[in-house]
C-alpha cells in the first residue's frame, strides 16, 4: 500500500484532498501532518482505518524529514504559497519522496523548478501548482494546444461563489495576489495589466451562467506560455456576488502595496472579516466553473467549460487525481508543471470531472454530429418501411364485387 503524506490536511483544501485519495483508491493510506497533535488526531480518525496522524512541522527541517519517513508521495497544501520558500519540496528531495503541490503563485512554482536537476538526479518525480486552476485547467488547455499542433490564444477564464466553501485562506490568497500585476503575453511579450481590472463577461455551463471576470495574476498563464510557446496568454477571474469583484478591485488599487505582501497583516484582516465571508458564503454556495479556449495552429477554436457545486471538493479531486499519476509512475523525474508532468491527458480530464459537469467543444461537435447521423438513419429507414408497405398495398389484388 502507498503511502501518502498530506501537510495542511486540517485545512480545508488538505482535508479534501486526503479523502479524495482514500475515497478514490483502495491502495493508499494516508498520513496526515501538522503540528497540533489533538486536531490531526481526530481528523485521521475522522478519514477512518487508512489514515493516521504523523507530527510535523513545516519550519524545522529535521520534523519535516521524519514525518517523510517511509512515505511515497508528499503532498503540500499549507498555503499560502506567496513569497514562500518550497522547504517542503527540498525535503522530498532529501528524504527521496515524490511530491506534488496547490502552489496558485507563479514565484512559487518557479522557485520549486529550480529544483529539476536535484530531482531528476534524485529520480523525485514532482508536480508543482496542482489543483483546479491552477491544475486541471493547464492541461485541459494543454490538450487542446496538443491537438491543434500549438496555439495561437489561450483565454483562461473562471467563477468562484463567495470563497468556494475555502474561507479565510483563499480570501487571504486572494488579497496577496492582488498584490501583484497580473501578466499577460501579447504577442509573446509580457505585458502588466493591474490585478481585478478589464472587466469581460464569461460565459460558463449553467447554472452559473454568464458572470464578470477580471485580470488575475495566475500560474498557468507564464506556464502555459512558457511550456507551448503560444504567443497570446491571459486569464480573468472573478467571484459573486459582484460587488465583492469591485470591493477587492478597490483593495487592489487603494492598499498600500506593502499591506498587501505582509501575509501576517493580510491574515489579520482577513479574520477580521471572517464571519462576513461566512454569511457570504451561505448565501452565494461554493461553485467553481472554469471556461478554457484555445485558438489553435490549425485554424480551428476549441473550448472546454466545467463545473463542480463545490470548489474545494473539486480541487481535492484534482491534486488526488495528479497525485495516481504520480504514484502509479506516469510522470517523469523532475520538477514540472502539470501540463508538462501528465501526459496522456484526456485520460487524466476523465478521471479529474468525476461529479461536475464537463463539455468539451470538439467532442461536443462530433457527438452532436453522430446524433444528427443516427437521426437521418432512422429517418431514412422510417421511409423505406413506409415506401415498402405503400407498395405491397398498391401490388395486392382486391377480389372482384
Amino acid at each position: 500500500m502507498k503511502k501518502v503524506l498530506v501537510v495542511g490536511a486540517t485545512g480545508r483544501v488538505g482535508g479534501a484532498v486526503a479523502a479524495s485519495l482514500l475515497k478514490h483508491t483502495t491502495e493508499v493510506e494516508v498520513l496526515v501532518a501538522g503540528r497540533r497533535r489533538v486536531v490531526g488526531e481526530a481528523f485521521a480518525r475522522s478519514l477512518g482505518a487508512r489514515a493516521r496522524f504523523v507530527p510535523a512541522d513545516l519550519q524545522d527541517r529535521a520534523s519535516l524529514l521524519s514525518a517523510m519517513a517511509g512515505a511515497d508521495l508528499v503532498i503540500n497544501t499549507a498555503g499560502p504559497f506567496q513569497m514562500a520558500e518550497p522547504r517542503v519540496l527540498d525535503a522530498a528531495i532529501e528524504a527521496g519522496v515524490h511530491y506534488a503541490d496547490v502552489a496558485d503563485d507563479i514565484g512559487f512554482s518557479k522557485r520549486a523548478k529550480q529544483r529539476h536537476a536535484q530531482a531528476l538526479e534524485k529520480g523525485i518525480a514532482a508536480i508543482t501548482t496542482g489543483g483546479v486552476f491552477p491544475g486541471l485547467s493547464n492541461v485541459m488547455a494543454g490538450e487542446m494546444i496538443e491537438r491543434g499542433g500549438g496555439a495561437k490564444r489561450v483565454d483562461f477564464r473562471y467563477h468562484v461563489a463567495g470563497t468556494g466553501g475555502a474561507g479565510p485562506t483563499v480570501m487571504s490568497t486572494t488579497f496577496l495576489i492582488c498584490s501583484e500585476p497580473a501578466i499577460e503575453y501579447v504577442n509573446s511579450k509580457a505585458v502588466l495589466r493591474r490585478a481585478f481590472s478589464s472587466r469581460k463577461i464569461g460565459h460558463f455551463l449553467s447554472p452559473v451562467g454568464d458572470k464578470a471576470c477580471y485580470f488575475f495574476e495566475l500560474p498557468e498563464v507564464t506556464s502555459i506560455f512558457e511550456t507551448y510557446q503560444v504567443p497570446n496568454v491571459a486569464a480573468r477571474f472573478g467571484t459573486s456576488p459582484d460587488f465583492w469583484n469591485l470591493a477587492t478591485s478597490a483593495t487592489a488599487l487603494l492598499a498600500p502595496r506593502g499591506f498587501l505582501r505582509d501575509t501576517a497583516k493580510v491574515s489579520g484582516y482577513v479574520k477580521l472579516i471572517t464571519p462576513m465571508l461566512k454569511k457570504i458564503d451561505q448565501i452565494v454556495g461554493a461553485d467553481l466553473a472554469m471556461q478554457i479556449a484555445v485558438s489553435g495552429n490549425d485554424g480551428k477554436t476549441r473550448s472546454m467549460s466545467y463545473r463542480h457545486a463545490d470548489t474545494v471538493v473539486a480541487t481535492g479531486l484534482g491534486v488526488a487525481m495528479q497525485a495516481l499519476e504520480v504514484l502509479e509512475g506516469r510522470v517523469r523525474p523532475g520538477v514540472w508543471w502539470p501540463e508538462q508532468a501528465i501526459e496522456k491527458k484526456m485520460d487524466y480530464i476523465s478521471r479529474a470531472v468525476v461529479g461536475a459537469s464537463f463539455v468539451d467543444s470538439e467532442t461536443a461537435k462530433r457527438s452532436s454530429f453522430a446524433a444528427n447521423v443516427a437521426l437521418v438513419g432512422v429517418v431514412l429507414e422510417q421511409a423505406r418501411a413506409i415506401a415498402q408497405k405503400s407498395k405491397k398495398s398498391s401490388l395486392s389484388v382486391h377480389p372482384a364485387e
